[in-house]
């Protein structure tokens, strides 16, 4: 999983690019089934997997990691991260 920034450039403005911003590796569950190893011979296959306890579902590992770059917008210009997206109402 990964969350980018789409940013296009006055050189290029028919293309998008997408600079990774923040990357995280997503572990599937444990699956108990055996599946054939390289000699052929069936095997428990554990690489990158998650117990019941460890696993995660994509969407509130994605909102852990959109909390993330909130908290590091919201430092950097030193206020709270929701302060910037609300507009002054009676304006316009």
């Amino acid at each position: 999983m990964s969350l980018s920034l789409h940013v296009s450039f006055a050189f290029a403005p028919h293309k998008v690019w997408a600079l990774p911003i923040l990357v995280r590796l997503y572990r599937t569950r444990k699956n108990p089934k055996l599946a054939p190893g390289r000699s052929g011979k069936l095997e428990r296959k554990q690489i990158g997997q998650a117990t019941d306890e460890q696993y995660r579902t994509r969407p509130p590992l994605a909102l852990e990691m959109i909390q993330i770059i909130a908290r590091w917008a919201g430092a950097r210009k030193g206020q709270s991260p929701r302060q910037d997206m609300v507009q002054p109402s009676g304006e316009g």
